[in-house]
């Protein structure tokens, strides 16, 4: 695999960029994911501090890449919105939540110069989502209820638009690809967890009616998931 110099100094050409940046972004998952688990008691968030370095060079390079066509910068633009959403990820599991929402926020503010779409929807809802998460431990549960409610409003609107379902949130940097019906699973599935968060947000906010509801809404939909 190229180093990120190497790449860096590369010829110019969407698809080798695409190919070098996902090889990059496999390694850093890789050693938060599997190598964090070796990691000593001493220093329990070693490996996850290494790869969230590996995803900040990476996300370097991606946002050095000068693209030519509209198409290149739409496809630049998730990659980068992707990396930041992983890099938030990160920051969430090694409990620094002011960075990991900061991330967070950056993601959200690369994807909304594009256009909603089938490429997007579901990084937005998924992130809205997991900054929900962030606000609630930051006890700012009215915060976290405006980006649950844009979450709603995300998924209502792209039903209404009736497009396609949509990619997975990460499966710009997958080998595997989707079948439309396992796509469309995968979309519903981060709905649930909106009304998820949002039946414990109604709780905490003292609207037990709501949060009762939210609940059964969610449990009914797990159960016709066989999420169980």
């Amino acid at each position: 695999m190229p180093s990120l110099d190497e790449m860096a100094n590369a010829p110019q050409d969407i698809n080798q960029w695409h190919l070098s940046i996902c090889s990059h972004v496999a390694e850093s998952r890789r050693v938060i994911e599997e190598l964090s688990k070796e990691d000593p008691p001493t220093e329990p968030f070693k490996s996850k501090y290494a790869g969230r370095n590996m995803l900040k060079s990476a996300l370097q390079r991606a946002q050095s890449f000068k693209p030519s066509t509209d198409q290149e910068t739409a496809r630049i633009r998730c990659a980068q919105a992707t990396i930041f959403h992983y890099i938030g990820q990160v920051s969430i599991e090694v409990e620094e939540p002011k960075e990991a929402e900061k991330n967070l926020q950056s993601c959200l503010d690369v994807i909304d110069l594009e256009p909603v779409n089938k490429y997007n929807i579901s990084l937005r809802l998924h992130v809205h989502n997991i900054l929900a998460t962030v606000w609630s431990g930051r006890n700012d549960h009215d915060k976290a209820y405006q980006l649950l409610e844009k979450a709603k409003e995300l998924h209502a609107g792209y039903l209404h638009s009736k497009e396609p379902p949509p990619r997975a949130y990460d499966e710009i940097f997958m080998d595997e690809k989707f079948s439309s019906e396992e796509r469309n699973v995968m979309f519903e599935k981060l709905y649930t967890n909106t009304l998820f968060y949002l039946a414990q947000v109604y709780g905490v906010r003292g609207d037990n009616k709501q949060a009762a509801a939210h609940c059964h809404i969610t449990l009914q939909r797990q159960l016709e998931a066989d999420e169980f």
